[in-house]
């Protein structure tokens, strides 16, 4: 048979019930041979990353999995190396200061560029449906990188391979680590919520654009000047990046609130400084974020589980280590089960992905308005080929479309 042949397309379908069947059913003894999915908007997908053959992604795949994992282990060292930088500068009378936050100055950096990072990676070696879900892939592997290199940095020390074992192997084993080394960090941690609030006002300012700005004003017209300027860092000010700063920013709080009660009051102050930032940058500044319909949000949900596991752990080690008797820390353990349990509640309980079918069936929803079709350029360009358009899908997309 003659025809375009890819292993991507599009299908669309005149009712939202049809879509959700289709999707949910399995065509082929081998459940990878098809997979389907609902698409994002058509004016946001990687076209190139639709024509990479299957066989060729997954050896792209297992690439980036080894470049986040050599990422993961040689990001202790320059942490390390950045804070020994920062702390051998002599700030002349201001030493005392400077010496008590360059080792909070030289995380922060750091933290800072791991998104550049990690998303170069994603962009390289992963296939992705569009921009927004390298975001995604972002909020979970940068929340690893921020509990590991922020949070328990004070416990690891220099041996992140010793710690990962022991973490992996025995995590029950990580408890008397844990209660002998982080309520002597209450100290660090303060300093590093302190910080926060002078990144977020320097969020506030948009700088780098200013200053592009002002650099460009020199050489064109305002209205031109302000178009070179640019936007925002897409990196580090995106979506999965910044929700999962504020995911461990909260996470600081609830972990150390019984070691170091003001650490509460230095956490509300910084979530009111990004309410307001952030508030006035999100609506009136920045470009629009891409939406993908809660998932952020639910991916902060389940990260605060883990900060909630680590507190328990935490108390329970410190109870172990400074009671009469075990019988406090083994109080204090028991409340792990109940944060397990109400995390797996809180994945199965509550449905939020998918409506359930009798809605479907029995409501009739209005159609959401699209921008743009689902038809790749290439063939756009294509002249007098209607084939070619007929295969892409040049006319303008009904309501439902279904992406395999």
């Amino acid at each position: 048979m003659g025809g375009v042949y890819a292993y991507s397309g599009f299908v669309t379908f005149k009712k939202r019930s049809d879509a959700e069947l289709a999707e949910a059913v399995q065509y082929q003894t081998d459940a990878e041979k098809f997979v389907l999915s609902i698409p994002p908007e058509p004016s946001s997908i990687i076209w190139a990353d639709l024509q990479v053959e299957p066989h060729k992604q997954q050896v792209l795949e297992a690439m980036g999995y080894i470049c986040i994992a050599v990422l993961y282990f040689t990001y202790m060292p320059l942490v390390i190396g950045i804070t020994n930088i920062a702390t051998a500068i002599n700030m002349g009378p201001l030493q005392p200061l400077w010496k008590g936050m360059a080792p909070t100055f030289g995380l922060n950096f750091m933290v800072g560029w791991l998104p550049t990072f990690l998303l170069t990676i994603f962009r390289t070696f992963f296939c992705l449906k569009d921009d927004a879900w390298a975001q995604k892939q972002l909020q979970s592997s940068y929340f690893i990188f921020q509990v590991v290199f922020v949070l328990l940095v004070t416990s690891i020390g220099s041996d992140i391979i010793g710690f990962t074992k022991t973490a992996l192997a025995d995590p029950f084993g990580l408890i008397p680590l844990f209660a002998e080394t982080m309520p002597f960090a209450t100290h660090f941690y303060m300093n590093y919520m302190v910080l926060q609030w002078v990144t977020h006002m320097s969020n506030f300012t948009r700088q780098d654009i200013l200053q592009n700005y002002i650099i460009y004003s020199r050489m064109y017209p305002p209205e031109e000047a302000a178009e070179k300027a640019g936007e925002e860092d897409a990196d580090f000010m995106g979506l999965g990046a910044r929700t999962t700063r504020q995911t461990i920013n909260l996470i600081i709080g609830i972990v150390f609130c019984t070691l170091c009660p003001p650490m509460t009051f230095l956490v509300f102050i910084n979530f009111f400084i990004s309410r307001v930032v952030y508030g006035w940058l999100i609506v009136y500044s920045e470009t629009k974020k891409p939406d993908l319909g809660g998932v952020f949000w639910v991916t902060q949900m389940q990260h605060l589980y883990v900060g909630n596991m680590i507190y328990v752990l935490l108390m329970a080690g410190v109870l172990q280590g400074r009671a009469a008797s075990g019988i406090p820390a083994s109080i204090a353990l028991s409340s792990l089960g109940y944060v397990i349990i109400s995390y797996r509640r809180f994945n199965k309980a509550f449905s939020w992905e998918k409506l359930p079918f009798i809605e479907l069936a029995t409501t009739k929803f209005d159609d959401k308005e699209q921008v743009g079709a689902y038809c790749q350029k290439e063939l756009i360009e294509t002249e007098d080929d209607s084939a070619a358009y007929a295969v892409a899908g040049a006319e303008p997309a009904p309501s439902n479309p279904a992406g395999n």
